[in-house]
């Protein structure tokens, strides 16, 4: 239950970094490290973990795999402020809506390192991400790709790249992404964006999804 709120906790991030972007499909490998003992224990459900990203003009969407535990679609529409967020677990199909428009700035403090290494055939650059809560992350960003504008929770404006790796600290458990693939084109990207809740989902408020 931990690792799906977390999971959640860190979708608003991946919902607004991509919307200003044109049109792109990134894969990421993700994985899991902690020094709780409860968390050890299940980290390996989170085996073969992923994210798929896949953005298009001001829409979005984001399939989030959390292993054998959970799958997580985040759809958005920047223009129409809206947003769906579908969880598909043990504990069964849920819909939640999403208000874009309500979303608050942030204070957030970037340090870009000069330090570089290889991810992917790409030079990836290390900024450093401070939130006003003290919550970390590490970006290591490609400067072949434009800086997608940003307002979220963890907003990373002022980092002048696309994100190919990033690694978020928290008390329960650190999580690691890493980019496998960029594909340049979306394939029936029409279907993908809708805003509709698919049959079998049950729909519930956002807060208590946060809960």
């Amino acid at each position: 239950m931990k690792t799906k709120i977390l999971v959640i906790a860190f979708l608003s991030f991946f919902t607004t970094l991509i919307a200003q972007r044109n049109e792109a499909h990134v894969i990421y490998d993700m994985s899991f490290s902690s020094d709780d003992a409860m968390i050890i224990g299940q980290l390996a459900m989170l085996k073969g973990s992923t994210m798929n990203w896949m953005f298009k003009g001001d829409k979005s969407r984001q399939e989030v795999k959390m292993g054998a535990l959970a799958t997580t679609t985040t759809i958005s529409d920047q223009s129409a402020g809206k947003g769906l967020m579908l969880v598909e677990g043990i504990q069964g199909k849920t819909a939640s809506w999403m208000d874009l428009k309500t979303q608050d700035d942030e204070e957030i403090n970037v340090t870009l390192i000069d330090e570089t290494k290889e991810i992917n055939g790409f030079t990836a650059h290390k900024a450093l991400v401070k939130g006003a809560d003290g919550e970390e992350a590490v970006i290591w960003y490609s400067k072949d790709f434009a800086a997608p504008e940003v307002k979220s929770r963890y907003t990373v404006k002022g980092v002048p790249g696309l994100p190919l790796a990033f690694e978020i600290k928290t008390p329960q458990m650190n999580m690691h992404f890493e980019v496998r693939e960029i594909q340049p084109k979306i394939k029936g990207s029409k279907k993908l964006f809708q805003l509709k809740v698919p049959k079998g989902f049950v729909e519930k408020p956002i807060e208590d999804l946060m809960k």
